[in-house]
């Protein structure tokens, strides 16, 4: 993925001056598209097709299209050049538009200007007319056929009967309100074009022209009528809408940019597994190397070999049927994982398949399932930090708050330490029973240890990411792990804060249930957790956060700051929300 960043932001560059004012030739740009192509596939200036994965034509597609989104040259190439043409026609500052106004008609791009590099600009008016709108003002340099100055469509759109009757097309909007209309039309019109030719009268009436040039507007213009080229581009490359429906699972989620590329070649089949290397004659057959029973396709690897379904099983992930494509878009989320960053998790769960496969090839050495999911729950450790800031877990970092740093937060932090052990307590005592009950299985015992193991090593860093959460709770349904979880704290818990959670609890599944979705709910508590932070975060205590700020800094830290210097330090109610006096000297 590295070496597309580069391209597009190295090789792409290197002829954007050049493309700007001319056209190249067909032999530069197929010299250049080698020369990228060799780069992104192999490294080098040029490379053989053995190596080149994917089409080259493909590639240049938009991602939305499921493309990689490198440029098309000669569709770069127009859109530069078009640059010159809006220049033409908006630029009152430049000595070379205004030296090419006094030469040629710009309606017509005809005059004096003689050579290629003219012929080129006319033959681009075409498009040119095709994205801008004119407001007439002299009617000189406004195409009255062709360019869309009465409302959104050209005259010759809307009237071609009449536009076949005409016998100079190339005028403008000024020599027609000049020379009369009739006078520019062949002697005998049929019935259709007689009929046009009125309602085209009757637009002429109500055009006034005055001393005022025209008026060019573009869609992709910038605010002081700059042209955006790659608006343009998206545009003439049909980019926007989705097309792919695999593009929006790739490139809409946060994992690492190898990861979506390696998940872009998944999703066209053409990863270099076996049966794709037998073709090329690399490998001598395409069995599959982990469970020697297939044929090793991409989709086999990632869903159908014996670890992978075991793997998905373990999750209570559905896959795709069996496709030459590995369609990562097509699996099936449970309703016990959460649709927030399920493409992430989803991708993170086959790049790990894919490099255990690549271990058992080059290392010889097949993991275990718990070494899998150990490997997979530290890569998600370090892909956390690629999510945003308000997708991750305040509710994590607040009980990090509570548990580790009292003392940032309002209350007294003596009381604050006494009420989260005693909860604590409560709760590991709750849920321990279950350990001694009779009906517990093994599983039950392991993630009740794992839950235990959370809570004694909470760190600044264990703010652990969705993907390792699913991951915590192995072969146990999480739905039916939870349901256990609020029957043992409904019967056994003693505490008013245990007591409180799980009525909460219960309340937020209920309005899942009720709603068929879990989108109200994660809104809720993403609102409730966010206006918590903003509530604990106002303090006067300088001496908690200036040694917060000498161990690292902390996210309330922050908060705390921009609520100091706007006065506030403390909550509604308290002193009326003014900020103490001692405390604002003391800064």
């Amino acid at each position: 993925m590295g070496r597309l960043v580069l391209v597009n932001a190295v090789l792409d560059c290197q002829l954007i001056y050049h493309m700007s004012a001319l056209l190249l030739a067909p032999g530069i740009i197929k010299k250049v598209d080698q020369r990228r192509r060799g780069f992104l596939w192999s490294g080098a200036g040029q490379t053989n097709g053995a190596k080149c994965l994917v089409a080259w034509d493909d590639v240049q597609k938009n991602r939305c299209d499921g493309g990689l989104g490198v440029k098309d040259m000669p569709t770069q190439n127009t859109c530069l050049l078009l640059k010159l043409l809006h220049r033409l026609h908006t630029s009152s500052s430049s000595s070379w538009a205004a030296w090419v106004r006094g030469h040629t008609s710009l309606a017509m791009l005809k005059g004096a200007l003689k050579g290629d590099h003219w012929e080129v600009l006319r033959s681009l008016l075409p498009i040119y007319r095709a994205i801008t709108t004119s407001s007439v003002g002299d009617g000189r340099a406004t195409s009255f056929w062709h360019d869309a100055w009465e409302g959104c469509d050209d005259l010759a759109t809307r009237f071609s009967v009449l536009l076949s009757h005409v016998k100079e097309q190339e005028v403008s909007v000024r020599d027609v309100i000049e020379k009369g209309l009739p006078n520019m039309l062949v002697p005998r019109l049929t019935v259709q074009a007689g009929q046009e030719l009125q309602e085209v009268l009757g637009i002429l009436q109500n055009v006034h022209l005055s001393d005022e040039p025209d008026v060019r507007e573009c869609f992709a213009a910038t605010a002081d009528n700059k042209l955006q080229s790659g608006m343009v581009y998206q545009v003439l490359r049909g980019g926007g809408a989705v097309t792919d429906e695999g593009a929006g699972f790739i490139w809409k989620c946060r994992a690492p940019p190898r990861v979506q590329f390696f998940g872009w070649l998944a999703l066209r089949g053409r990863l270099q597994c076996r049966a794709n290397l037998v073709v090329k004659g690399v490998v001598p057959d395409d069995v599959c190397v982990a469970c020697r029973d297939e044929v090793e396709t991409s989709t086999h690897i990632l869903f159908q070999c014996r670890f992978a379904v075991q793997f998905w099983s373990l999750l209570h992930i559905g896959t795709p049927a069996s496709s030459p494509r590995a369609l990562l878009h097509l699996l099936r989320r449970p309703h016990d994982i959460p649709a927030l960053h399920f493409n992430t998790f989803a991708l993170l769960c086959c790049w790990n398949i894919w490099k255990r496969r690549n271990k058992i090839i080059f290392e010889g050495v097949p993991a275990t399932m718990s070494q899998f999911l150990g490997s997979v729950r530290a890569e998600a450790a370090l892909w956390r930090h690629r999510l945003k800031v308000e997708n991750r877990w305040l509710s994590q970092y607040c009980a990090y708050l509570v548990s580790c740093y009292p003392e940032l937060l309002p209350d007294n932090n003596a009381w604050c330490k006494r009420l989260y052990k005693a909860a604590k307590k409560d709760t590991k005592r709750a849920v321990g029973e279950c350990t001694v009950s009779g009906s517990s299985t093994p599983e039950d015992e392991r993630v009740v240890a794992d839950e235990h193991h959370v809570e004694e090593s909470l760190t600044p860093e264990d703010e652990r990411p969705i993907a390792q959460m699913y991951m915590t709770k192995s072969s146990t349904p999480e739905a039916e792990y939870y349901e256990k979880l609020v029957v043992l704290l409904s019967a056994n818990s003693n505490h008013e804060v245990v007591k409180n959670g799980v009525k909460l609890g219960k309340q937020l599944v209920e309005t899942t249930r009720d709603s068929g979705e879990d989108t109200v709910v994660w809104k809720l508590l993403a609102g409730f957790w966010s206006e918590m932070v903003l509530y604990v975060a106002p303090s006067d205590n300088l001496k908690g956060h200036k040694e917060a700020i000498a161990r690292g800094g902390e996210l309330i830290t922050l908060l705390w700051a921009l609520l100091f210097h706007a006065g506030i330090v403390s909550r509604p109610g308290e002193e009326d929300g003014a900020a103490p006096t001692t405390a604002s000297s003391g800064a």
